[in-house]
């Protein structure tokens, strides 16, 4: 079954198709740049340890991390690979995820002040967001009530992940 990607809509199955992903499985999804600051190796160890929790992690991006994500999908049935998309079909694919993650680390103040635009994508798709307890990131998440925000330590990132399992 093949989808015009323009015409998604949010109840798409665009997504368990793709990646053969339980119907009944809460899927996440990264969007952007796969680089180091971005929680993209604390997920893939997160993701490791949920495959009980019938959760699924998409990354959809380029960048220096693409191999190290790419060989963990294809030994972690719940974690995908998807190449980048253009960004006029962006919002239609990503609205076929349950939950967007935007775990910006604060490796520098320009990171721990940012708003990065993968917040405001994920908001515009309808999903409910995992951010970054950060300053600017935690004011619109709340203010917003878009989701929820998450210190970046493993243990709180995978509670927060397993509490929104739970709200899905």
């Amino acid at each position: 079954k093949s989808h015009d990607i323009k015409n998604l809509s949010r109840n798409s199955d665009y997504f368990n198709l793709k990646f053969k992903i339980d119907i009944n499985s809460t899927i996440f999804i990264y969007i952007g740049n796969f680089s180091k600051g971005r929680g993209i190796n604390k997920l893939l160890d997160i993701f490791k340890d949920l495959y009980s929790y019938n959760a699924d992690l998409i990354f959809i991006g380029y960048g220096r991390l693409t191999n190290l994500i790419k060989n963990e999908a294809l030994i972690n049935s719940n974690i995908h690979y998807h190449p980048s998309i253009n960004f006029e079909d962006l919002i239609g694919i990503i609205r076929n995820a349950d939950y967007g993650l935007c775990l910006i680390e604060p490796v520098s103040l320009s990171d721990e002040f940012s708003l990065p635009n993968k917040l405001f994508e994920y908001s515009f798709a309808g999903l409910n967001i995992i951010a970054s307890d950060l300053p600017d990131i935690r004011e619109v998440t709340n203010n917003h009530n878009l989701g929820y925000v998450t210190d970046l330590s493993n243990g709180s990132i995978k509670n927060t992940i397993i509490k929104a399992i739970d709200n899905k």
